[in-house]
C-alpha cells in the first residue's frame, strides 16, 4: 500500500520543483515507485517498429491491453523514455488498488511536475475532483506542445471516482494531452469507445505484442538453429514471458538457479493476480497432467467444464499456449 498522502502533503508538494521533490525524504521512495518511468529490463531487446507504432503522441489515446507477461510495461516505458529524450513532457503513474480519486489526482499532478510542468495556482484550489482536474487540464493546454500521461497497470484501479477522473481527462482533456495506459482489462466505467470510434485511439492487444519468428531469433542473439527457432516459435506462440523464461533457462543471461527463482517470483506475483482461489486450485491441479485433455480433466477432477474455465481465464493467455 502506498504512503498515504494528506491534503497538506498534496498542497505542499504541488508547489515544489522537481529537485525539491527528489530531495523530499519522506516521499522519495513513493515518488520513485509511483511517478518514475521504470528502468530498462536486463536483456532488453529493442523492437523499434513496435515502439514507434505504440508511441503515445501518435494518438489521442493509446491502450496496451493483454494478460501478464506480454511486455506492456516494458514497451510503454521505452516509449516514455524516448519521448522525454525528445523534450516532451511525459508523466508516469503506476496505479494500484488503493488509489482513490484524491490520491490519484495528487499523483498525476506530482508526475507532471516531476516531468517538468509548472502548474500555476495548484495550491489555491481544493474543490471537487473535476475542478482540480480542470486546473491541471488548463496548465497542460497552456503549454500548447504535446504532453503525455502514461498510466501503468490501469486494471488495478477500483475506485469509481478515480475512474471518473480519468474518463474526464479522456473525454474533456485539452487536445495536446495524449494518454497511454497498460492494463489486463479496462476498469469498469472507463469509456474508450468514443476515441476508438472517432479514430483517435490505438489499441494494441496480445497478438500485436507477440514476438515474430524473426524477433525470436534476434532475442536469442541468432544462436538458435533453424529447427530450434521453428520449435520455440510454435511452443511459445511468441509470448514474451515464455521466451524470457527459455532464454534464462538456457543460461544466455543467467544461471539455471536464478532463472528458476525469477520464474517462480513472476508466477507468484503476476500470473496469479486476479485469479481467485478456486480457479488457482484448478490451474494447479491441471499442472499435474502431462497434457491437457478435456475428457480426462473432467473425469479426474470430477467436473464438466474444466476446459471452459481454463479458456476463459484471461490471465492464462500465453501461459496455456
Amino acid at each position: 500500500m502506498p504512503f498515504p498522502v494528506t491534503e497538506s502533503d498534496a498542497l505542499r508538494l504541488k508547489k515544489q520543483s522537481r529537485d525539491e521533490l527528489d530531495a523530499e525524504p519522506r516521499l522519495s521512495w513513493l515518488l520513485r515507485r509511483k511517478v518514475c518511468v521504470p528502468d530498462r529490463t536486463v536483456g532488453y531487446m529493442d523492437r523499434a517498429s513496435l515502439v514507434e507504432r505504440a508511441m503515445p503522441t501518435r494518438s489521442r489515446l493509446t491502450v496496451l491491453i493483454a494478460p501478464g507477461g506480454f511486455g506492456k510495461t516494458t514497451l510503454l516505458a521505452e516509449c516514455c523514455r524516448r519521448l522525454s529524450e525528445r523534450g516532451i513532457v511525459t508523466a508516469w503513474v503506476s496505479v494500484d488498488e488503493s488509489d482513490d480519486a484524491d490520491v490519484l489526482d495528487s499523483y498525476i499532478a506530482f508526475a507532471f511536475q516531476y516531468a517538468g510542468l509548472t502548474i500555476e495556482g495548484a495550491s489555491e484550489r481544493d474543490g471537487a475532483t473535476e475542478s482540480r482536474a480542470g486546473l491541471l487540464a488548463r496548465a497542460l493546454e497552456a503549454r500548447r506542445e504535446p504532453v503525455v500521461l502514461a498510466l501503468d497497470d490501469l486494471h488495478r484501479l477500483k475506485d469509481r471516482e478515480a475512474v471518473a477522473l480519468l474518463d474526464f481527462l479522456i473525454q474533456r482533456g485539452p487536445p495536446n494531452l495524449h494518454l497511454a495506459a497498460t492494463c489486463r482489462r479496462l476498469p469498469a466505467g472507463l469509456n474508450v469507445a468514443g476515441p476508438v470510434l472517432e479514430g483517435q485511439a490505438l489499441v494494441l492487444g496480445a497478438d500485436d505484442l507477440r514476438f515474430s519468428k524473426s524477433e525470436i531469433g534476434d532475442f536469442f542473439d541468432r544462436r538458435l538453429s533453424r529447427r530450434e527457432l521453428v520449435s520455440l516459435a510454435e511452443e511459445s506462440a511468441g509470448w514474451p514471458m515464455a521466451l524470457r523464461m527459455q532464454r534464462n533457462r538456457t543460461g544466455v543471461t543467467r544461471g539455471a538457479g536464478e532463472a528458476r527463482r525469477i520464474v517462480e517470483n513472476w508466477v507468484e506475483s503476476r500470473l496469479w493476480e486476479g485469479i481467485d482461489a478456486d480457479d488457482r486450485e484448478l490451474v494447479l491441479d491441471v499442472g499435474l497432467f502431462e497434457w491437457i485433455d478435456e475428457e480426462l480433466l473432467n473425469e479426474v477432477l470430477g467436473e464438466n467444464d474444466s476446459m471452459r474455465r481454463l479458456q476463459t481465464m484471461e490471465a492464462l493467455v500465453g501461459f496455456l499456449e
